[in-house]
């Protein structure tokens, strides 16, 4: 990654010989604005006064805040690269983590094209951080999945009145996994009904597979994980318990 940065600064040598510096400045100011803007002030319309029409702002999939970014020249024409860092305690803000580096080209004081040099988001940090606060509020380590059935690209969730949500999907296939934990001292086979099948995970765990609902419950400790797939694009797939098995006896404490 600094092999990276560094040929982008070495190229801010050169730009001299493409551009007039009155051009230059503008150029990285604008585009360096419009991060700024759209990701620490979060003020989205205002962002869009910066773009023409039909342009598309690339998904950054990391909820982490960005607290620094970072415009230079390019030795193309109306370009600039932005380099933007996520606020993240574990690195010094001296050298930072750095979330994505654009080429933007602005030309007539607006933006007409954001290309995508380096991503470098990981949508498991909202994962990490939905399950630190949960586990924080409920006084209890939890299972966290590591087989998905498909590559996840993004992952959100959300906790709402002792219950965590966990959302896994991949944006090409809109392919998604759902795993649901909230307590729940109620035992396992009360919740079998007819046609309801109990297994045994690797770990030793109880877990109970619904083919109706194409719902798969697991209990440890209390706690009640309910885990569901769907196939996106591929509307008609079904989901079979070898599906959610795989899934489950993936599931470990960090």
């Amino acid at each position: 990654m600094k092999k990276i940065v560094t040929v982008f600064l070495a190229l801010t040598l050169v730009i001299i010989h493409f551009q007039p510096a009155k051009a230059v400045s503008t150029i990285v100011t604008n585009a360096s604005e419009f991060v700024i803007v759209y990701f620490i002030e979060n003020n989205q319309e205002q962002a869009r006064t910066y773009l023409a029409e039909n342009v598309t702002i690339p998904e950054v999939n990391e909820n982490t805040p960005i607290n620094r970014v970072t415009g230079y020249p390019s030795p193309d024409e109306d370009v600039s690269v932005v380099i933007s860092y996520f606020e993240d305690e574990r690195i010094s803000r001296r050298s930072g983590r750095i979330a994505f580096i654009w080429e933007l080209t602005v030309e007539d004081e607006k933006i007409t094209d954001i290309r995508v040099v380096y991503d470098g988001s990981n949508p498991f940090i909202n994962e990490m951080n939905l399950v630190n606060e949960f586990e924080s509020q409920s006084k209890t380590n939890i299972l966290t999945v590591t087989e998905h059935h498909f590559v996840v690209q993004q992952v959100d969730g959300n906790i709402d009145n002792g219950r965590l949500e966990l959302n896994y999907r991949n944006t090409e296939t809109e392919a998604s996994l759902q795993i649901a934990v909230e307590q729940n001292a109620t035992a396992l086979e009360d919740f079998q009904a007819a046609n309801d099948q109990i297994y045994t995970l690797s770990n030793g765990l109880k877990a109970l597979y619904k083919p109706g609902s194409e719902q798969f419950l697991l209990q440890d400790n209390n706690l009640i994980y309910s885990i569901h797939l769907e196939g996106g694009e591929e509307e008609e797939q079904t989901f079979e318990a070898g599906d959610y098995l795989k899934i489950a006896n993936s599931m470990n404490y960090d």
